[in-house]
C-alpha cells in the first residue's frame, strides 16, 4: 500500500488546462492511479463536446458519511468527470487517504482533485501564490481563447463578511490577491470556484462569478440561510452558456445562476 503522506509534495503537479479552461488543478484517479492513468483521464475529458456536464464538490475531509453520500446523489446524475475543490482529508497521513479513497471508490470516471491545505498539511507562506505558479497560470490563460475560462483553487479570494476564515484566505495578503483578481479580469476568466470556508457563497467581482463551495462533509461553519448546507455544485455546459445548480442532501435545489 503507497504511503500517501505528504502525497501532493512528492508527486509533480500535472498542470493542465482542460475543455473550456480549466486550471489549477492536480489530477489523479481515485484509488491514486499512475501518471499513466492521470493522462487518460485528462485526455478522455478533453475529448468531450458540449453539451456535458460535471459536479463540484469541495472540503470533505471529517465527513466521510456525508461525502459518501454526495458522490452517490452525483454519480446518479451521471456526470462526465468531478471536480474537488481540496481538503479531502484531515491531514495528509496514510490512514486518512485510505478512508478518503474508500470512500471514494464507487467514482470510476475522471476526478480532478485541487490541493488543500489539509491535504499537504502546514508550511510556511499559505495564502500565497509562488511566482513559479502565477507565471505558468498567466501564461495559460493568456493562451487559451475559450469562451468559458473557469479557475478552481482552494483558498477563497473574497470572504462573506461573516466567514470565519477571514485573514486565513487569500484575504490575507490583499495586495497579492488584488493582483490575482485583476489577473483573472484581463484573459476573462467568467467564474472562479474555491472552498475552504465551510459553506455555499456566491458573488461577483467585476463581472468574475466568485463561487465557493466548501460543503463537501467538512464541520459546517455558518447557519443554513447563510450557506451553511452540505451540497455539490451541477455544471452544466450548453456551449452557448453555463448553468449552475446546487444541489444540497436530498438533491435540494439552493442556488441557480447561468454564465453567458
Amino acid at each position: 500500500m503507497k504511503n500517501f503522506e505528504n502525497y501532493f509534495k512528492k508527486e509533480k503537479w500535472i498542470k493542465v488546462l482542460l475543455l473550456f479552461g480549466i486550471v489549477f488543478l492536480v489530477p489523479f484517479s481515485s484509488g491514486a492511479g499512475s501518471i499513466r492513468d492521470v493522462s487518460q483521464a485528462i485526455e478522455k475529458v478533453q475529448s468531450i463536446k458540449p453539451p456535458f456536464q460535471f459536479a463540484v464538490i469541495g472540503d470533505s475531509r471529517d465527513g466521510e458519511k456525508v461525502y459518501a453520500y454526495l458522490i452517490k446523489r452525483i454519480l446518479k446524475r451521471k456526470p462526465d468527470f468531478i471536480i474537488h475543490l481540496g481538503d479531502m482529508v484531515p491531514s495528509p497521513r496514510e490512514r486518512e487517504w485510505q478512508e478518503f479513497f474508500e470512500a471514494s471508490k464507487p467514482i470510476t470516471l475522471p476526478f480532478f482533485p485541487v490541493v488543500g491545505n489539509h491535504d499537504v498539511g502546514t508550511g510556511k507562506d499559505k495564502c500565497r501564490i509562488s511566482k513559479e505558479q502565477r507565471s505558468w497560470l498567466e501564461g495559460v490563460l493568456s493562451s487559451s481563447k475559450e469562451k468559458f475560462k473557469l479557475v478552481f483553487i482552494h483558498r477563497p479570494l473574497f470572504l462573506p463578511l461573516d466567514s470565519l476564515k477571514a485573514g486565513r484566505a487569500l484575504d490575507k495578503y490583499p495586495v497579492e490577491r488584488d493582483e490575482l483578481h485583476r489577473l483573472f479580469l484581463k484573459n476573462k476568466v467568467k467564474a472562479v470556484f474555491e472552498a475552504d470556508d465551510h459553506r455555499y457563497d456566491r458573488r461577483e467581482e467585476d463581472g468574475i462569478l466568485y463561487l465557493i463551495s466548501g460543503g463537501g462533509g467538512a464541520p459546517l461553519y455558518t447557519t443554513e440561510k447563510r450557506g451553511g448546507y452540505f451540497h455539490y455544485v451541477w455544471i452544466s455546459d450548453e456551449k452557448e452558456k453555463i448553468e449552475g445548480e446546487v444541489a444540497a442532501l436530498e438533491s435540494k435545489v439552493q442556488d441557480r445562476f447561468v454564465m453567458e
